[in-house]
């Protein structure tokens, strides 16, 4: 039998023993793998107290790791010189200010069919403005159509063109077919056309058609930028962070003035990195989300302890539980919540 003594005595120098600095005493986290919570109004400085002390023990430790930087590059600086000091490669993901390139649907990470329906149902979701509710009847029907649309396409790309395999140049094609042709590209793999067949078997009916196509072109314009084309069009970043020979920390950035745009595409490369980092006896890593429920990712109540397994903390910063509430629903919610151990409370 094995019994959990919540007061032993953790070496100091144990990588998931998180020390805080304080004015008086002491405060530590026994187990960071067990994940935390951190919820305080703006300006409670959580950011610059709870958040840094984080920061400072990841890189101290070497530990690989994905940033959700919410606030246009407000945690990156704060990270940078940290992890550059100890030795870390640290990349930035951002679309106002492109430093580096990232390829979130590479043929590498999109192993099999289950991995591509996952990262086009999390890209539709974000697209479309899902929250808990969700959507029923026909609206239900047409965002299926478009998701299976999407997967479709990627599986397309991903087996006949894995050199054309990105964002843009799906979204390109998308936009570039008509109906027919797009009809006669999926049908060229029997996967691809299996995956989109709701939108495929539609074709007689004008009506059905438009309203998969107008519901796909409407979510898909929000990403047909420039800017979010440029930082999409090579896989220069590698995703799988913690099975690197060096430890590799990424910040992907976004802007609250184009969070409507930048979200979707940033919930899709953290879901592939949380995948691709669900590997056993890999380096010690973490996924630090500051405004946790501005995105939406897929089973979000079973990430936290999920990756607890593959030594993976998971540090969730929000404002208040209701965002949280009003993304996932009420019961999620309080299942994501429920998954980190550790609470920390700022007013």
């Amino acid at each position: 039998m094995f019994l959990h003594k919540e007061n032993e005595i953790l070496d100091s120098n144990d990588k998931h023993q998180v020390h805080f600095k304080v004015k008086r005493g002491n405060f530590k986290i026994n187990n960071i793998k067990r994940g935390a919570s951190i919820i305080g109004s703006a300006g409670s400085g959580k950011t610059e107290s709870v958040v840094f002390n984080f920061l400072q023990h990841f890189s101290k430790h070497k530990f690989s790791g994905v940033i959700h930087d919410y606030k246009n590059f407000e945690i990156t600086e704060m990270a940078f010189p940290l992890f550059e000091k100890n030795g870390i490669d640290f990349k930035v993901i951002s679309f106002d200010n492109i430093h580096d390139r990232v390829n979130p649907i590479a043929p590498r990470y999109m192993t099999n069919e289950e991995s591509v329906n996952e990262v086009a149902r999390v890209l539709i979701e974000n697209l479309l403005e899902q929250r808990e509710s969700g959507s029923i009847g026909t609206t239900k029907f047409f965002n299926d159509a478009a998701e299976g649309l999407i997967g479709g396409l990627i599986w397309m790309l991903r087996t006949s063109y894995p050199h054309l395999c990105t964002l843009p140049h799906l979204i390109a094609i998308y936009q570039f077919l008509d109906t027919d042709s797009l009809i006669a590209f999926l049908s060229l793999n029997t996967t691809s056309r299996a995956m989109a067949d709701a939108f495929i078997s539609g074709k007689d009916s004008d009506r059905q058609t438009a309203g998969v196509k107008s519901t796909l072109a409407n979510a898909l314009k929000k990403i047909s930028t420039q800017r979010i084309f440029m930082t999409l069009s090579a896989d220069d970043v590698p995703l799988d962070i913690n099975s690197q020979e060096k430890p590799l920390a990424i910040s992907v950035v976004n802007n609250p003035k184009y969070e409507t745009a930048y979200s979707p595409i940033i919930a899709t490369i953290i879901h592939t990195i949380t995948k691709q980092m669900s590997v056993r006896n890999s380096n010690a890593s973490f996924l630090l989300m500051e405004e946790a429920p501005t995105i939406r990712l897929l089973n979000m109540h079973r990430i936290p302890a999920t990756l607890r397994s593959y030594d993976i903390a998971t540090i969730y910063v929000m404002q208040d539980k209701i965002q949280n509430d009003m993304m996932y629903g009420d019961k999620a919610s309080k299942a994501i919540l429920s998954n980190l151990s550790y609470q920390s409370l700022e007013k």
